[in-house]
């Protein structure tokens, strides 16, 4: 049986919203985001966050987001936000009523990193 061996990184992040696939919150073509077609559990980062400082980026990168309920969003990292957001998470939802109810919130953010796996000599 395989065990994944995973570190973390924290952030305290000051706004998380939810947005929507529309032109209004996007831009004009609002299937596509930064990485790619828009994907299932996608949430689009802050360029602070969502660029590293070797120049590349978080595309694709698993994510938890932790609420101050305790609520656990998982997600993966597939866009980026407008440059005026910093410590900021957008999570996309499918529906404009899903995204308003959710409202504004502070969170923290963890990227989960996954190593190669560890077996028990199976």
């Amino acid at each position: 049986m395989a065990r994944c061996s995973c570190t973390t990184d924290f952030f305290y992040l000051r706004r998380v919203t939810a947005y929507n696939a529309l032109a209004d919150q996007t831009n004009s073509d609002p299937d596509i985001s930064a990485c790619g077609p828009n994907r299932p559990d996608q949430v689009a980062l802050s360029q602070d966050l969502f660029f590293r400082k070797n120049g590349g980026n978080r595309c694709g990168e698993r994510i938890n987001i932790i609420l101050r309920s305790g609520r656990v969003i998982h997600g993966v990292v597939w866009d980026t936000m407008n440059p005026r957001y910093h410590m900021a998470a957008d999570i996309l939802m499918g529906s404009v009523q899903h995204a308003v109810d959710f409202g504004v919130k502070q969170a923290k953010l963890r990227f989960v990193h996954s190593m190669a796996p560890v077996t028990n000599g199976i």
